[in-house]
């Protein structure tokens, strides 16, 4: 009988342990799930709430890309119609700039090259819209660009320049393109301006883009082009390549020639007064520049003096300091356009 309640007595004693053992892991993971579950919570929550907003800004993202496509299309189908008036043609040439000012670089390639398709236009109803698109390919790259320590706005300047003007590594743009397949139809020793004239020729129209972008020409592939009778004056024409173009009457006043090679055909001397050079600067044989008009600045310093209105003071270029508004190229290229004038009898 004891032995009998002992063994009783120790079944209840190991109930109780197990049952008070149970109670205290019961009680720890409850504790610790209290604490877990609401960490747990939040981190779903913010992890469905990320997602919802990423899938929303791809939705958003998708949409404004849809719309962008939606202009690109309707500006080049206005900018390239044929059936309607000259005036919707015109619209959709300057639509073109506003769709090229998003920056997307999906756009450069068929933006430019439509551009210069306007320019190849003959017929006589489509005057104005050659001289429209002159004028939107002369915005393509903005002086804000031109000047940027920001690589991205210069790379895409630079960009636009191959596009439309070819490099000198021998890339032809489609301006240059143009200009040659115009220049072997139909000859020109002068160049009429759209500012100046309405009877502007398609391939006055490819000299007038070139003229217009004459703040950044550096590296452009002009050779073989005609610029019979394009002011170049006060461009910055550094280690472009003009070899055997026409360069009749053509003038390049305070220009930055800094190793470019302008062995083409028909320059003269009095063309190249204020030019900027370089050891490495190309003219045609025979020329002799007056020394006292020839200067040679590095890019930076040329770039001064463009700011400084390309001021003398004894000669030499003002680069910093002050400086006035009498510009002597401006001088120099208007006693030109008269004595041009005149040699045409205008």
């Amino acid at each position: 009988m004891p032995e009998k309640n002992l063994n009783t007595d120790t079944d209840a004693l190991m109930k109780k342990l197990q049952l008070i053992k149970l109670q205290q892991e019961t009680s720890r993971i409850s504790r610790f799930s209290a604490l877990l579950w609401p960490i747990v919570a939040a981190l779903i929550t913010a992890f469905l709430s990320y997602s919802s907003y990423t899938v929303q800004q791809n939705q958003e993202t998708a949409d404004l890309k849809n719309k962008h496509r939606e202009l690109v299309h309707q500006a080049l189908a206005n900018a390239t119609d044929d059936t309607g008036a000259g005036e919707r043609r015109i619209a959709g040439i300057w639509e073109l700039l506003q769709v090229w000012q998003e920056r997307d670089p999906d756009d450069e390639s068929v933006i430019a090259n439509v551009l210069a398709s306007q320019l190849s236009l003959t017929d006589k109803k489509y005057e104005l819209s050659r001289c429209a698109a002159v004028d939107v390919i002369s915005r393509l790259n903005s002086q804000q660009d031109i000047d940027s320590y920001d690589p991205k706005a210069l790379a895409r300047a630079q960009r636009t320049v191959r596009l439309l003007f070819g490099d000198k590594s021998g890339w032809v743009g489609s301006v240059t393109r143009l200009n040659i397949l115009l220049r072997s139809r139909q000859p020109e020793e002068w160049s009429r301006e759209c500012n100046s004239s309405v009877d502007v020729s398609a391939l006055d129209a490819t000299k007038e883009a070139i003229r217009y972008n004459w703040k950044y020409l550096r590296n452009v592939n002009l050779r073989g082009v005609d610029l019979s009778g394009v002011r170049l004056y006060e461009a910055d024409l550094g280690s472009a390549l003009l070899s055997e173009a026409n360069l009749a009457n053509a003038t390049f006043y305070c220009a930055n020639l800094r190793d470019a090679d302008l062995r083409g055909n028909h320059l003269a001397a009095k063309s190249l007064r204020y030019v900027n050079v370089s050891d490495y600067t190309k003219f045609p044989d025979g020329i002799v520049l007056n020394k006292d008009e020839i200067f040679k600045l590095d890019d930076a310093k040329w770039l001064q003096w463009r700011k400084h209105n390309f001021n003398l003071k004894n000669g030499q270029p003002v680069v910093d300091g002050e400086f006035n508004a009498d510009d002597p190229c401006e001088n120099l290229n208007n006693q030109s356009i008269q004595q041009d004038q005149a040699l045409r009898g205008w």
